[in-house]
Order: structure tokens, then C-alpha cells, then sequence
């Protein structure tokens, strides 16, 4: 399977583009996991990561996640192609739009997902990511701006409806929080967050 133009453009970054957008990543996951005042359950947290652009984060995110929680944690990448995750630990190639594999997760993450999935298969990844989790677990999707979308479908960026998630995680009585993070490079740009939660 050959790379998408999102993979091969971050062949391109430079080792400080890489070490800005990892600072900003651990800033985002830093704003939600505080805001809905997440407490792991189980040690270590298990957590899936839905999608990754780069095998740089394949250890940052482990990194940024046992920073901010502050506890050993367990980490499974699934991405549809993995020929750019090649040689990193706990890569696994799978189909987000398809269940988990080796469920439950305490988390399961993703950044900027939702844009690289066509449209009519994006609830399959929202619903499998919250089905995905055990009691007390949370779902985080860091989905971007609703008001500034690119969308080129020959690139494989689709069009994210925004609205018509949030109707559906109400119809199917799925508990989410949504808020901005601030994120970017300097830290002063803004995109929104979902949180789904687990009660059990």
C-alpha cells in the first residue's frame, strides 16, 4: 500500500517540526485528560492510538501519555498502512473503521483522524473507538476546526460533519464533552476535542 500525501509530507518535516508539533501534542492531550479529570483504573493504562502520520510519535506518544498521567502505560498504534510505522513497537496494520482488536482500552486516542477517513465511514471509527473501551475508559478525538476544513478527496482529505456526529453520539446516548484546546506550534491556535466516556 503506498503512502498517503499526509505520510509523505511528514518525511519532509525537519527534526524541530517533529519536536513542535510532539510538544503540542503532549500540550492538547495535557488540556483534555485535566478537563474532564480523567483517573486510570488499571495500571499500566491501556491505551489504542487511532492513526499515526509519523514514526517519530510512535515513542512520543508513549512518552506524552505516561507524563501526563503520570503512570506506566500500554500503547497499541493500529493505521490502516504501516510501511511508515516500520520498526517501531506495538504498530499493528488494522482498519479503524472495523472493530478493535484486543479490546478493552482505558483510552483510545486519536489527532486529526477523522479528516483522512471517508465520510460515510466516520462513525464506524467514533463508534468503534468508544466501543472499544472498559468502564471508566474515554475516547479522545482531537478532530481540528469546524470552520476551517480542507477537503480534497484526491489527497484523501474528506469533509468531517461536525454536527451530524454530535447528533449521533446523542441518539446512540453516548455521554461526550466537546471543547477547544489551544495547540500549534506557539501554542496559540485553537481546535476542538471530543471526549466519549464509558460509565459502564
Amino acid at each position: 500500500m503506498t503512502l498517503s500525501a499526509y505520510h509523505r509530507k511528514y518525511l519532509n518535516r525537519t527534526p524541530r517540526d517533529i519536536a513542535e508539533r510532539v510538544r503540542a501534542k503532549e500540550f492538547e492531550f495535557r488540556q483534555a485528560i485535566e478537563r474532564v479529570n480523567f483517573l486510570p483504573v488499571a495500571v499500566p493504562v491501556k491505551i489504542a492510538v487511532l492513526g499515526c502520520g509519523v514514526k517519530h510519535f510512535i515513542l512520543a506518544h508513549k512518552q506524552i501519555f505516561e507524563k501526563v498521567l503520570g503512570v506506566p502505560v500500554e500503547v497499541t498504534t493500529f493505521d490502516i498502512t504501516t510501511e511508515h510505522l516500520r520498526g517501531e513497537e506495538g504498530v499493528v496494520q488494522h482498519d479503524c473503521t472495523k472493530p478493535l482488536p484486543g479490546t478493552p482500552y482505558d483510552i483510545t486516542y486519536s489527532s486529526i483522524l477523522l479528516r483522512f477517513i471517508e465520510t460515510e465511514k466516520q462513525w464506524d471509527v467514533l463508534k468503534n473507538s468508544f466501543n472499544a473501551l472498559r468502564k471508566g475508559g474515554v475516547a479522545v478525538h482531537f478532530v481540528g476546526n469546524e470552520e476551517e476544513q480542507i477537503v480534497d478527496e484526491e489527497l484523501g482529505y474528506y469533509h468531517v460533519p461536525f454536527e451530524r456526529w454530535r447528533e449521533e453520539f446523542k441518539k446512540h446516548n453516548i455521554e461526550f464533552m466537546e471543547f477547544p484546546v489551544k495547540t500549534g506550534p506557539n501554542l496559540d491556535m485553537e481546535e476542538l476535542v471530543w471526549v466519549l466516556f464509558n460509565r459502564g
